[in-house]
């Protein structure tokens, strides 16, 4: 948690992605404040011994360097939840953050937890905060589930259960309709639990918009989990991606100038200026986020994806195998294929292509990613047959098929457009905005 620097009010929290990259640095407070642009940095740290917990917080100003508050709190493993809020409080009271009369009572209202079954929901949660691969979700799901099993009454694990079926399902490690619903059952029982809790609002907006196309419905979601959680800036980002996706330009900015006033280095920013043919901005943005998260598979892979478009293909290649060969996700090499056919590498696209068209074990061979391909080889119907069989299947990519700049060779296709209008997205011949 920060503060921002003058000019905006209130707390912020950033993204999971941002914090982890500091993991190990060696650089100062004031470095890594400079990077967040924030004046103060909330720095801690947790000890357990058996059924107690030993948490040691400090604020601390960045410049000039000084420290604000600090305290230490012994306190019974089951007070957690009600601890957080108290140094959330305290640190809100210390930088003179008012808080509204609803963000006072959801602080107050933190209830008791089972401490193994705490334990269990940390051991999924950071499992997916570090890793954050079809893998790990799965794995993560276990600890979950254990975390159920032992305090039912809890939502934050049905929560983490929904975020993992999110994750195996986006990356086509498991097929959308073995994903998708069993995420928005777990988003649903999380708010049975406990309405307030943001991630379950959020985890229910990705399903309408990409599984349900309930687009509505999505937005009420996004709008809830927002309301819950106004500093949190990947909910800010996701709702710009849903808002862009719908054709709404100008109301995605807007959301997408919060996030980063929030968190400047919002990992997502990347796809947000890929999808709106900002291709400068986007090989901007993500050789800044590769700067402090060079391993950050979806940075590389839209980098790839803009260094295409300008066709400097000696550049987008490389960059597309390093997404391929540092993320599971089982869509990412057909980007790959997509760019040496679009190049000229027919032959390296069809041998590509033959590989995504055979299941690897008991993963999902998906109809989108080899539409994608077909498309980069120039050979419509194939491609509108794929596109057909995705949207059969539900296939959570297809979403993006209005804004995608890999679609554009189909807009005047009548079929395209016919698909478009059977999502209930308007139909769009032609993007407008010019490629930079």
């Amino acid at each position: 948690m920060s503060k921002k620097r003058k000019g905006s009010k209130g707390l912020r929290i950033a993204a999971a992605i941002t914090i982890l990259r500091y993991k190990g640095t060696k650089k100062s407070a004031p470095q890594i404040a400079k990077e967040l642009n924030v004046e103060a940095i909330v720095e801690g740290s947790v000890v357990r011994s058996a059924d107690r917990v030993r948490i040691s917080a400090q604020l601390v100003q960045v410049s000039p360097e000084r420290q604000l508050w600090a305290n230490s709190y012994d306190r019974d493993l089951r007070d957690v939840l009600a601890l957080h809020s108290e140094i959330a409080q305290t640190v809100a009271g210390q930088i003179r953050v008012k808080l509204t009369l609803k963000e006072r009572a959801l602080l107050a209202s933190a209830p008791p937890v089972n401490p193994e079954a705490y334990e269990s929901y940390l051991h999924g949660a950071r499992l997916l905060s570090d890793e954050r691969t079809a893998d790990s979700a799965q794995r993560a799901i276990l600890h979950f589930e254990r975390a159920i099993s032992l305090d039912p009454g809890s939502a934050l694990p049905y929560c983490g259960v929904a975020t993992c079926y999110l994750l195996r399902g986006h990356s086509a490690a498991i097929g959308p309709r073995d994903a998708f619903p069993f995420a928005k059952a777990a988003a649903l029982k999380a708010q049975e639990m406990d309405d307030n809790v943001a991630c379950a609002h959020m985890a229910l907006a990705e399903v309408h918009f990409v599984y349900d196309w309930d687009w509505a419905a999505a937005e009420k979601e996004y709008h809830r989990a927002i309301e819950l959680s106004p500093g949190t800036a990947e909910f800010h980002t996701r709702y710009a991606l849903f808002l862009q996706n719908q054709g709404r330009d100008d109301e995605a900015l807007t959301e997408l100038k919060r996030a980063l006033d929030i968190d400047p280095m919002q990992h997502l920013v990347g796809a947000i200026f890929y999808a709106a043919r900002q291709y400068n901005e986007a090989i901007r943005w993500n050789l800044k986020v590769l700067e402090t998260t060079p391993n950050y598979s979806p940075a590389h892979l839209f980098l790839g994806l803009a260094y295409e478009q300008k066709k400097d293909f000696s550049r987008a290649i490389p960059e597309l195998k390093k997404a391929v060969e540092l993320s599971q996700d089982k869509v990412f090499p057909a980007f790959v294929a997509h760019a040496y056919a679009v190049s000229g590498k027919n032959h390296e696209a069809r041998s590509l292509l033959e590989e995504l068209k055979q299941p690897s074990g008991k993963s999902y061979v998906d109809p989108w990613a080899i539409a994608l391909v077909y498309t980069g080889l120039g050979e419509k119907d194939q491609a509108m047959e794929w596109l057909e069989k995705a949207y059969q299947n539900r296939d959570h990519d297809i979403a993006w098929c209005k804004t995608w700049p890999h679609f554009d060779p189909l807009r005047s296709d009548p079929r395209f457009q016919n698909l478009l209008r059977r999502m209930n997205l308007p139909p769009d011949a032609a993007h407008s905005a010019p490629p930079q």
